[in-house]
């Protein structure tokens, strides 16, 4: 589970001097130690929920800087979400699902 390893994934980056990295890594540590709070026992799905929240948060975050012309800010922004989707499970997209609706239909036939 991921909150297991963000310990030791925060020392490495302090190691590195990655301040920006070591700053997201505690923001996901904070957001699940706070569902953790909220009596919801930590899971994958709990986990892969949280960061998922926290991408379409920064994704939103961008497309309002980039509105408003603040190029420095969603570039910081872009940045968090980079490293947030390291971590968060990947996204299937709209080709892969319709391709394997396509095989699964002609396995049918």
């Amino acid at each position: 589970m991921l909150y297991n390893q963000l310990n030791s994934l925060i020392a490495e980056a302090m190691k590195n001097k990655e301040n920006d990295r070591v700053a997201v890594l505690r923001l996901i540590k904070a957001e699940l130690l706070k569902k953790e709070k909220e009596g919801k026992p930590l899971d994958e799905t709990i986990e892969a929920s949280v960061l998922m929240k926290m991408a379409s948060q920064r994704e939103d975050s961008i497309n309002q800087f980039k509105q408003a012309n603040r190029m420095d800010l969603a570039e910081n922004e872009q940045k968090e979400l980079d490293i947030i989707k390291e971590f968060a499970p990947k996204q299937v997209s709209d080709e892969d699902i319709t391709i394997r609706v396509k095989v699964k239909s002609k396995r049918d036939i």
